[in-house]
């Protein structure tokens, strides 16, 4: 098995990547590095909130294969391949008939050159306390990412139950008047701030709500002493550029693992 080497910075960049998601998984299972496989598997009918990480090096790629269709064959699943993933990765898993649908870039920016949130007007972007109206913060993102009411409940349960002690994982949200119409998220983990989350609602896009989300989390970052910002995106590539972001790594995204992936 070969794994490029990565430098420490990306290194810690991935990290804060995986506990993001591995934050959606149920600690009882016990799947984090089962046989060299860092997986996560929160039960949640959403191929995004159960899947395989990474498989560390020297972990024999059909045995791993083995065991994470055993652990995720009753959820849909995705398995992501980055820069610390075994080289001949994703061609196994093209062998095996699983089929890649996103390529996500991986960018970072230096806190240190960012500018001030440019807030469109009438709306008022802050950082959410705890857990207060988590039910309706899920739900205003929902349709972002085409989930059901259902599905949005469990998420809902999910984040209640995310191990991440207070100030690690801070959520944000724009509002217009009573209506959430924009969220983001930052984690605190590995030296690194990671954003995820970023939605706008659909009727509020193309006003800049997107960027300032994402600023007003990093400024909050910036605040705690952190350097880095990092965050992954599929389409919105160009928007993060023009707010500094430069990419240095990609993931690509696998599904069709076993009956329930496909």
């Amino acid at each position: 098995m070969k794994v490029e080497p990565v430098n420490m910075r990306l290194h810690g960049i991935l990290a804060n990547c995986r506990h993001f998601w591995l934050g959606y998984g149920q600690a009882t299972d016990d799947l984090t590095d089962v046989r060299g496989l860092t997986m996560y598997r929160s039960g949640v009918a959403s191929a995004m909130y159960n899947g395989v990480l990474r498989i560390s090096p020297g972990t024999d790629i059909e045995v791993a294969y083995d065991e994470a269709t055993r652990k995720l064959a009753a959820v849909p699943s995705v398995w992501w391949v980055g820069p610390d993933s075994d080289t001949g990765t994703a061609e196994y898993l093209c062998s095996k008939g699983l089929s890649s649908f996103a390529a996500m870039t991986v960018m970072e920016i230096d806190l240190a050159s960012m500018g001030p949130a440019d807030i469109p007007t009438g709306i008022s972007v802050h950082r959410v306390e705890g857990l207060r109206d988590i039910a309706a913060w899920v739900r205003a993102y929902t349709p972002s990412f085409d989930l059901s009411p259902d599905v949005a409940d469990a998420v809902i349960d999910r984040y209640r139950v995310r191990p991440e002690a207070p100030g690690v994982l801070e959520r944000f949200e724009a509002r217009d008047g009573d209506r959430i119409v924009g969220t983001s998220v930052l984690l605190d983990r590995d030296g690194v701030a990671g954003v995820y989350v970023v939605t706008t609602a659909e009727e509020y896009r193309e006003r800049g709500l997107g960027t300032a989300l994402t600023t007003e989390a990093l400024t909050r970052a910036r605040e705690k002493g952190l350097r880095v910002g990092t965050l992954q995106t599929s389409t919105a590539r160009s928007m993060y550029e023009r707010m500094g972001f430069q990419a240095v790594a990609e993931y690509r995204v696998f599904t069709g693992l076993g009956a329930a992936g496909r």
